[in-house]
């Protein structure tokens, strides 16, 4: 929950809307989400890999791309 709370706040902050899809252009890597809230890597590893099945959002090398708000808002509130 706390991953996709810092996911919304990121793409309020920095994403760009491009259709459907919010891309957030800030190069964070897992390492640095993991600091941000305290978890391991691995942990944030696994979270994301969920979203991206769940059809949230999708991970590319230099960013994320936030694909369903309204998903990513459902994990939030877990």
């Amino acid at each position: 929950a706390r991953l996709a709370k810092q996911i919304l706040l990121l793409a309020k902050s920095y994403g760009s809307v491009h259709g459907d899809e919010i891309r957030i252009g800030l190069a964070l890597a897992q390492e640095d989400l993991a600091q941000l809230l305290g978890a391991s890597r691995q942990r944030v590893n696994q979270e994301l890999k969920g979203f991206e099945r769940d059809g949230a959002l999708r991970v590319e090398p230099t960013r994320l791309v936030l694909l369903s708000r309204d998903k990513l808002l459902a994990a939030a509130d877990r």
